[in-house]
């Protein structure tokens, strides 16, 4: 994924807004993607440690980072954490009652879109306040375009590689 796939969609990326390939182009390849990561997903589920942390991972509305999601998915499932999938377009009213009933260790989603509804800041004020001693992991360009202050159980991820810094971290913790 690192080395081959996320290249790849950044230079599919540059030939769409070159008008090189159309918007379907981009669509079937994120699908083909998309469906070799949950088959991963499906064939290769470790059990999960005794000390393994829950995640829960979401987009919120109108979000469109699936694949990357997907991927930590995987990530979280090979490293036997706790995985709570909820996926794209997650209402604050649906993250509320998954984490009341969950009570999640980790809440994770990516800000890469502008929100339609909130501004940046009180969506993440929102989501963090749902949460209640649950983390936020935040990551995404809306984070550093609009420039937020954090409430104490957030935490900024700067892309895939704090992310994945983030988990060895974590790992190396419980050790």
């Amino acid at each position: 994924m690192l080395d081959l796939v996320y290249p790849f969609l950044d230079k599919l990326n540059v030939l769409w807004l070159a008008q090189s390939v159309s918007p379907a182009h981009e669509k079937f390849i994120s699908n083909l993607i998309r469906r070799k990561l949950m088959c991963a997903i499906d064939q290769d589920i470790p059990t999960p440690s005794r000390d393994a942390s829950t995640f829960l991972l979401y987009l919120p509305e109108g979000e469109s980072q699936e694949l990357t999601l997907l991927f930590l998915h995987y990530i979280l499932h090979t490293r036997h954490q706790k995985v709570v999938y909820l996926g794209s377009n997650t209402a604050l009213s649906d993250l509320r009652d998954a984490c009341h009933s969950l009570h999640p260790d980790y809440v994770y989603t990516i800000l890469h879109d502008p929100l339609s509804r909130l501004t940046t800041q009180s969506y993440i004020d929102q989501a963090a306040e749902i949460l209640g001693e649950s983390t936020l992991l935040l990551t995404g360009p809306q984070l550093f375009f609009n420039p937020v202050k954090l409430p104490k159980n957030a935490k900024m991820l700067d892309g895939l590689p704090d992310t994945l810094q983030f988990l060895d971290n974590l790992q190396s913790e419980h050790k």
